[in-house]
Parts: C-alpha cells; sequence; structure tokens
C-alpha cells in the first residue's frame, strides 16, 4: 500500500487521496481520469490530526494562501474543488483531494471553471427589453420594474397570477428556499422546479414503497445494475464508486438499448426495445419468484402485499415477454438470477426509465425487485441517505391555494421535498387561462423554450405573459423572450451550504465565494431585494448569505464556524443500515408495501404495470426514438458555449444502427427526423453501439432542438413526468455531408 493516504474522519469513512487515477477511454474520445484511490488500514493512520493528515497529503507541494476549497456546481454532484485566485481571478481549479465524495478528481466540466466564468458570452447588466433590443439598467431600476409589475398582476388578477421556475443552475437550497419563502409571502402557491421533468418519481416511488427515500450503495455491492443509466456521462462521484466495486470483483449487469462504455464491460448486457423496462422487471420477478430465489425470511417479516404480487406477476413469464421486449427467455432468467443470487445487490435507475409514459411503475418494479430479494436497508444494497436537518424557509400558510398540478399529479405535490407544483400543466395554463391566468413568471437558472417538451408550445406560453423576467448566466433562448433581464453570479461567486446526502454521505460543505464580478448577484440576493422593495423585510430579514446560511443550520447540530473551520467539509453523522428492520419503515403498515394501498386509493395500479404508449410503432413511424442522451461535458442546456468543452463535441449527432440505417436508406449525413410532434435535421453516425430499430439523440442543443420532437401530451399518469423514451419516429436521407 504505497503512495497513498487514507484520512479516517469517523467509524465509516476514509478521505481517499488518489495519486493513481485510473483513466478510461471516453465514448467521445479523450481520457478522463476516474478514481484509483486506495485505503490504508485505519489503524495506521488513527493516531494523526486531521492536520497532520493534511501536512502529508501536501508534503512537498507549495502551500498558495490564495488557495479557496469548495464545490464545484457545473453539475448536482458537487465535487470538491481547490480554486486558486490571483489577482482577484480564478486562475486555475483543481480537486480537492479529502473531500469524500469526488476524493480530488474533476470531470471535463471541472476542470473548465475558469472558462465558463470568464465567458465573453456573460450577462454582466440588467437589461430591460426596448423593442428587438436591449436597454442596459441599474439593479434599482430593474428591481422597481419588477416589484411595480408585480403589484399590478397581484391587484388585478390575485398573487396566484405570478409563478416562478427554478432550473438546475439556480436550484442550490438556500436560493430556492429564499424564492419559496418570498412567493409564500407574496401569497402565490406556484413555485416550478426542473423536479417537474427530472428524478421526482423515484423518492415518489420510494416513498409509496419504503415510507421513505432509498438510494443505492454500488461501492459496496457484488452485484451492480445500470438500468436506464450511464454514469459516465451524468454522475463522475458513482463512476468511481462503480470502478471501485469492479475492481473488488462485483458483477455489472447493463440494461439500455445502447451499448455505453459501461455495458461493454459487463458481465451482462441487456437491450429491451424502448419503453418495455417494466415488463422486463416483472420477467425478472417472476423468475426470481417462481423459483423461490426470494429472501423467504425478509419477505415474511417486512412485506405486505407479496401473495398478491406473486398471483399479478404470473402473466409475465420470460416466454411470454419475449417478444415484447426484444429479450430472450434465457437471458432473462440469467439477469434475474446473478441479482438475486450475487449479494449485496444495488440497482442503479436512471431517466431512461422514468422518461416513459409509466416512468414511476417502472421505478415501482425495481423498489420491489430491491425489496423482496433483501437487499433494502442493507449495505451494498438501497439504504437511506442521511438528510441534514435544517430550518425550513417556508411559510406555506401564507400562499393563496394550491399550486398547480396538484388536482391531476396529487403524489408529485405531496411526496415532494417543498410545496411545489408539477409544471407538466403550466404550458397550457399559460395558453388558456385556465383554471386561472398566470399573467408574470420569474425565470431562474432554467431554459424552459428549450429544454421542456414541445418547445414551440412552450415559446407560444411564455410569449403570452404579460411580463416575464430571467435570471441567468448567459443570454438563453427563453431570456431572449424576456422583459428583464438579470445578470446571476456563478456559484464562484457567492456562498452557499451544500450536503451530499443524494450520494449517500452524510457530508456538508460551504461553498465560497472566491471572486466577484460587479452587477452580478447571486439569486439568494435578488430575492432579499425584491422583498424589501416590496416591504417584505419582517419575513425576509437577513441582509448577507451567511446569514441564511446561520438560519437554515440551527436545528442540524452543525454551526456556521464549523464549516469555516474546516473548508474541505464535515460529517454531520454516519452511514445507517438495518434501522428498519429495528424501528420499523415510515409507512402505514409498518412495512414494505409490495402491494400500495394509497396507489390504489387514487385510481392507479397498486402493482406495477407496463404502459403501452410508446411501444406503439407504425409504418409512419416505425422506429423508435431515445431523446435525452448527455455529454459529459455539458449539464443538460449549459456549458455549449465554453470553447474548451465545445471543442470535445462540437455538434450532436443521431445514432443509429447499420442496420436501420440501410433500410431506411440513410448513412453518415445530414437526415429528416420525424415524430407527430415535429420534424429536425441533424447529422447521422453509423454505430452498432446502439440496437436495430432506435435511433438516439442528445438534448440541450439548441440546433437542432430535440424538444421540437417531443410533447407533453402523453405524460406518466402519477409522476407528470414527460415520455422522452420510446417514442414512435421516423428518419430519411436529406444531403451528403461528406
Amino acid at each position: 500500500m504505497q503512495n497513498c493516504l487514507s484520512i479516517p474522519r469517523n467509524s465509516d469513512y476514509n478521505i481517499r487521496i488518489p495519486l493513481f487515477p485510473l483513466f478510461l477511454k471516453g465514448e467521445q474520445g479523450g481520457l478522463y481520469p476516474f478514481g484509483g484511490s486506495r485505503l490504508l488500514p485505519k489503524t495506521c493512520v488513527s493516531r494523526l490530526t486531521y492536520g497532520k493528515k493534511l501536512n502529508m497529503a501536501m508534503k512537498g507541494r507549495k502551500l498558495d494562501s490564495l488557495i479557496v476549497k469548495s464545490a464545484c456546481r457545473m453539475c448536482r454532484r458537487a465535487c470538491g474543488i481547490d480554486m486558486r485566485l490571483q489577482d482577484g481571478r480564478i486562475v486555475e481549479v483543481k480537486g480537492t483531494a479529502e473531500n469524500p465524495a469526488s476524493t480530488g478528481v474533476l470531470c471535463p466540466k471541472g476542470r473548465a471553471i475558469v472558462d465558463y466564468i470568464n465567458s465573453a458570452g456573460r450577462i454582466r447588466h440588467p437589461l430591460k427589453r426596448n423593442g428587438d433590443s436591449w436597454r442596459q439598467i441599474g439593479w434599482d431600476e430593474a428591481i422597481d420594474t419588477i416589484a411595480i409589475k408585480l403589484e399590478r398582476i397581484k391587484r388585478e388578477y390575485g398573487a396566484r397570477a405570478f409563478a416562478v421556475y427554478i432550473g438546475e443552475s439556480a436550484s442550490q437550497c438556500d436560493a430556492t428556499s429564499i424564492a419559496r419563502r418570498f412567493l409564500d409571502v407574496y401569497g402565490s402557491p406556484n413555485l416550478f422546479t426542473g423536479g417537474s421533468l427530472c428524478y421526482r418519481p423515484i423518492p415518489i416511488a420510494c416513498r409509496l414503497t419504503f415510507g421513505k427515500m432509498f438510494i443505492a450503495e454500488p461501492e459496496k455491492s457484488r452485484c451492480i445494475v445500470l438500468w436506464g443509466i450511464n454514469p459516465y456521462h451524468s454522475n463522475r462521484q458513482q463512476t468511481t464508486q462503480i470502478l471501485t466495486a469492479r475492481r473488488a470483483g462485483a458483477r455489472l449487469i447493463v440494461i439500455d438499448p445502447r451499448r455505453t462504455l459501461f455495458a461493454r464491460r459487463a458481465d451482462i448486457h441487456i437491450q429491451p426495445k424502448p419503453g418495455s423496462d417494466c415488463l422486463l422487471a416483472l420477467a425478472m420477478l417472476n423468475v426470481i419468484v417462481s423459483n423461490e430465489l426470494y429472501d423467504k425470511a425478509f419477505v415474511k417479516e417486512w412485506t405486505v402485499g407479496f401473495d398478491r404480487l406473486k398471483e399479478h406477476i404470473l402473466a409475465y413469464t420470460p416466454e411470454k415477454v419475449e417478444e415484447a421486449t426484444g429479450v430472450p427467455v434465457d437471458v432473462i432468467e440469467q439477469a434475474a438470477t446473478v441479482f438475486d443470487t450475487t449479494g449485496p445487490a444495488s440497482i442503479i435507475p436512471g431517466t431512461g426509465l422514468y422518461h416513459q409514459v409509466g416512468g414511476l411503475q417502472n421505478i415501482r418494479a425495481l423498489a420491489i425487485l430491491q425489496a423482496i430479494t433483501g437487499n433494502i436497508d442493507a449495505a451494498g444494497g438501497w439504504i437511506t441517505p442521511i438528510e441534514l436537518h435544517l430550518n425550513n424557509l417556508a411559510l406555506p400558510e401564507k400562499a393563496s391555494g394550491r399550486p398547480l398540478g396538484e388536482d391531476r399529479y396529487p403524489l408529485f405535490v405531496a411526496y415532494g421535498r417543498r410545496l411545489e407544483g408539477q409544471a407538466a400543466v403550466l404550458t397550457d395554463t399559460l395558453l388558456t387561462e385556465k383554471p386561472y391566468p398566470v399573467k408574470t413568471m420569474f425565470i431562474a437558472g432554467g431554459n424552459p423554450a428549450l429544454s421542456w417538451p414541445d418547445s414551440a408550445k412552450v415559446t407560444k406560453a411564455l410569449q403570452k405573459l404579460d411580463f416575464l423576467a430571467v435570471m441567468d448566466v448567459r443570454m438563453t433562448e427563453t431570456a431572449r423572450l424576456a422583459d428583464i433581464v438579470l445578470p446571476a453570479a456563478t456559484f464562484a461567486e457567492t456562498t452557499e451550504l451544500h450536503t451530499y446526502s443524494e450520494s449517500a454521505i452524510p457530508y456538508a460543505i460551504l461553498r465560497k465565494k472566491a471572486v466577484e464580478i460587479p452587477e452580478c448577484l447571486p439569486d439568494w440576493k435578488f430575492w432579499l431585494l425584491l422583498a424589501e422593495r416590496m416591504g417584505y423585510q419582517d419575513y425576509c430579514p437577513w441582509s448577507n448569505e451567511e446569514e441564511v446560511i446561520d438560519f437554515s443550520l440551527k436545528p442540524s447540530g452543525i454551526t456556521l464556524e464549523d464549516l469555516k473551520k474546516n473548508p474541505a467539509g464535515v460529517f454531520y453523522g454516519a452511514k445507517q443500515y438495518g434501522t428498519c428492520k429495528k424501528t420499523g419503515f415510515p409507512t402505514p403498515s409498518g412495512k414494505v408495501e409490495l402491494y400500495s394501498e394509497k396507489l390504489a386509493e387514487l385510481g392507479y395500479s397498486p402493482l406495477p404495470v407496463p404502459a403501452e404508449v410508446g411501444l406503439r410503432l407504425s409504418k409512419q413511424y416505425p422506429l423508435s426514438l431515445i431523446t435525452g442522451a448527455r455529454h459529459l461535458e455539458f449539464t443538460h442546456s449549459q456549458f455549449r458555449d465554453v470553447a474548451a468543452l465545445r471543442q470535445k463535441v462540437p455538434e450532436p449527432v443521431a445514432e443509429i444502427h447499420p442496420e436501420t440505417a440501410r433500410r431506411c436508406g440513410v448513412g453518415n449525413q445530414l437526415v429528416r427526423l420525424e415524430t407527430a410532434n415535429g420534424r429536425i435535421e441533424i447529422k447521422a453516425k453509423l454505430t452498432e453501439d446502439i440496437m436495430p430499430g432506435v435511433v438516439s439523440i442528445p438534448f440541450g442543443w439548441s440546433e437542432p432542438n430535440t424538444n421540437v420532437l417531443t410533447d407533453w401530451q402523453t405524460p406518466d399518469p402519477i409522476s407528470g413526468l414527460p415520455c422522452l423514451v420510446g417514442i414512435p419516429c421516423n428518419i430519411e436521407a436529406l444531403r451528403d455531408t461528406s
């Protein structure tokens, strides 16, 4: 165990300093470092103080007093970063070795932070529309203009006529919580976030099944299933965990129509037809139950509804689902047996699963697979993320009514972390003014005109608003529609709290302000300035970000000073295993609810059922479209204006199998891709890394915009998320570009 250092901070964790990173060849070319750290036995370093350990780690390296330790926010993973400053500018960014989530490794986005912050395309002053052009204004005029509009809207239409959308790049907890508080005081319940389009089915399904959230712990698994997800492009930290488990001998099953980097290295790669995942999961349940491979003791003591489940899955034998899924019987049986008998095991679900019409039922099926095999509340299976207990900034008693979408998607609202509407209904509400008019919106760090389904309809709806204000780092497609555009600060220009509970690590860090760009304000400051202008000071009494963080931390057991004294972050707890087997699950029955009475009460199937929509191909649209493929270099629609990243992925392509290409008469050329909702032109790329009959395209590009092809007309009936997988489509050649 030479040339490595382990830093124990409590009984469950070691901080890894990766001195020999493992390099993977990227799917777009190039080499990227992932992991490669090792651990020393705890006894080797248990007597060392934390300060001494850091000195050892930094031995032989020059310490720079202008290094600011923080956490990246180029995506949600918040890898630890060391920002080196010179003359008031960030000149270099490296990974923080002692951060337990990222262990010192950064993805290409993290390594491009300097380019992003100093991008020439940044908005640097408030702008006010002047016909077809913009007029530079000051912050006082911008705040006054917005406040006057809000006062008039409330007077003429009521508080509910104001809605706020918080996108991914502005969704840090402090800013979203303050926005929620402002809305409550104003009287509107209509806050929307990116949860309307992403991730929410997982916590809903977990709450229905277990009464609480559970997430995978792949680093301790002996069998890992990647289902509809490609962590290499979406979650660098999870990639490292999977590689660590693989080096320790873990089996890997990948279920994806595409042959991703992980699929090429998997023990089993299954390529189901897009939209047929629930059928595959039910067939795996059939194999496990019919062969009595399930954990009988756990099922008997800790589940309800097993007999109903057993009867339900009789109809889903591997033989019966083989044609619909395209997966051979022996492959289904092998995958089910390996998952059940190679424990502990964990399934990691991705967007490819919940961006289907039956998305929530897909996740429910996987939760049941975890439960009946005994891989719940256990190391290496699904475990409980330890949340940091914070003060709730919301004041829901002051809001008027309930948020839009609750009547249609009650579980989306009921099982959210805050009072929040489902944006699936918002576009139609803006256009029809039913059930009531929404006349003005504020959009922060989001780009609905590009990232929401049916972009043409979304654009039309936003244009119908009486007033639209947008706060962002750059001039997005949505910002171009606004009346007021405000320059937002990046994460390096503000201080905010971040916790790693989504990574199952009870760890908190203070993102720290490293630089300041004049007139670019943090989102939280905008809301406090607007609250002051509108006379809400009594409800928003804070004058700076540290006061907000200090208030939030009051019930947590840690303080702002703790975070300042430990710039790389602090643990606020330890992982827990087996607690539900001692106290019971927080469900009405106190057990895992395989059969959901709550779903039955609301008129949904209490057991997972497959959705047929998405499987209905036709002569006009004979192919199946997958949208939403990601690139490691980008986060949703962000960073394509960062030259260092754009050089790695210069353009989007539609991936199709050579067999599909021959059938459709296309090659590596410009093609027309069409669905019932619209058409785009995109360059085709022939590859055997995708199954025949399927077309895969990335999203987040403005040219072409994937969401010209999508709509929100057939959402998941329980969560409201749009269907972006398994869309019937057609492809035809345009002209040769070779």
